[in-house]
């Protein structure tokens, strides 16, 4: 009979272990890429730089530009990635987030001198360029540490990216109640925080094969669905209640009880690996990056969706809450179609091109509602280009890793990226 100070060694022992392992790594990277996609409510707060700094339509239009560029433009966070470790990585899309954030918040809010335009331009482009340095070092890192789980995990990575919008404008109508200003200073501090707190979490973890692992991406997802659902219900419910501070908490806190499943989900995978560690007779399989089963090449393009949602809605007439909740409308369609665009595919097995083409089709439809709206439109609206924004990212990453591996996966799909200002 094991003693009660050997069984005190091995609850440390676990302990210890878990921060370390591949699952809990995973839960935060889920964490990470929630705050990497700050750039989806540019929607819900360009009315307040565009009322409070002057700016015609043109010259938000022009920031909206270079906050794009920013955005697409990963090719430095992919160069840096490959020569430094993960955890500077995300201290660097910490810091250029921060100060390209707060610094727009201190131009709005009047604690500077008003800032020219070419200075909000930079400002919005540093800050926005941050989320590639948080998506280079999760995604890269993941794919490396589950090479053959790579389609599901990366649907659902850019899932979390996608629930941004949704899940920051509940955190910040809790925080700071419906003023679009302190949201830009949400935005500022908020996903830094997360980076800091996982900074040496996220890192390359030696492979170690499990047969369950689908399942488990399996459970995660499930969980994922729960939370993007219960932000749509809540999103509809804000649009027919007025709801009070305290409700706003309530709904963050039930988000974030939802958010710990995932955690639970990962300390039982660790326990399960913990215990298997002991009692297998046989050590477990390892396999390589380069041993990972790669699929046929396919072909790639990408189409950025429609970015002045929140403008689009205020020449309509629709008043602020409104806005907001089609910017969360794109968020939670933007992971829907990141996460069910692999599962599809490996229900069906058809031809990634043909997928996107049709995706683009079906994201001309929801352009032709823009252009042409009627009452009510813009909702289906949202939901059409916010699905098929996020199918196209998830294809066009799992793409690139196929084709040409992951040895330079960090360079080669922020390159890919490119393909969204070169078409604007």
């Amino acid at each position: 009979m094991d003693s009660p100070k050997a069984g005190g060694g091995e609850l440390i022992g676990f302990t210890l272990q878990v921060p370390r392992g591949r699952w809990f790594m995973m839960f935060a990277s889920f964490v990470v890429m929630a705050g990497a996609g700050a750039t989806y409510l540019f929607g819900t707060y360009s009315k307040a730089i565009k009322q409070t700094l002057g700016y015609t339509q043109t010259t938000l239009n022009l920031l909206g530009f270079f906050k794009d560029l920013g955005t697409s433009v990963g090719v430095f966070s992919g160069l840096i990635a490959e020569v430094t470790p993960t955890w500077f990585v995300l201290l660097a899309g910490a810091a250029t987030n921060f100060v390209g954030y707060f610094m727009v918040w201190l131009g709005v809010t009047g604690k500077i001198a008003k800032p020219k335009v070419w200075q909000m331009c930079l400002y919005i482009c540093i800050g926005a360029n941050s989320q590639n340095f948080a998506n280079t070092g999760v995604l890269v890192t993941c794919l490396r540490n589950f090479p053959e789980g790579r389609g599901i995990m990366l649907g659902l990575l850019k899932g979390f990216t996608g629930l941004t919008g949704a899940f920051m404008t509940q955190i910040y109508l809790a925080i700071y109640g419906n003023d679009s200003k302190s949201l830009i200073l949400l935005i500022a501090w908020f996903p830094p925080v997360i980076s800091i707190l996982f900074v040496y979490t996220i890192r390359a973890i030696k492979v170690v094969r499990q047969e369950n692992e689908v399942m488990v991406f399996h459970k995660f997802l499930y969980v994922a669905l729960s939370m993007a659902s219960l932000s749509m219900s809540i999103i509809i419910l804000q649009k027919q209640f007025i709801f009070t501070h305290v409700e706003y908490v309530a709904s963050v806190f039930v988000l974030c009880c939802l958010l710990s499943i995932l955690l639970l989900i990962g300390i039982k995978e660790e326990h399960l690996l913990w215990i298997r560690k002991k009692q297998a007779a046989k050590p477990p399989i390892e396999i390589t990056v380069e041993k990972a089963p790669l699929e046929k090449p396919k072909s790639l393009p990408l189409l950025r969706a429609v970015d002045n949602i929140g403008q689009i809605g205020e020449s309509l007439g629709y008043p602020t809450l409104t806005i907001s909740a089609f910017v969360s409308l794109v968020s939670f369609w933007n992971f829907c179609g990141r996460v069910f665009a692999e599962i599809l595919l490996e229900k069906i097995s058809f031809p990634r091109p043909l997928i996107i083409a049709a995706v683009l089709l079906l994201t001309c439809a929801g352009h032709l509602l823009i252009a042409f709206p009627k009452p009510g439109s813009l909702y289906v609206a949202s939901i059409i280009v916010g699905f098929c924004l996020g199918a196209q990212l998830t294809l066009l990453y799992t793409i690139i890793s196929e084709l040409f591996g992951l040895k330079h996966f960090a360079t080669l799909f922020n390159c890919g990226q490119m393909a969204s200002p070169l078409g604007s």
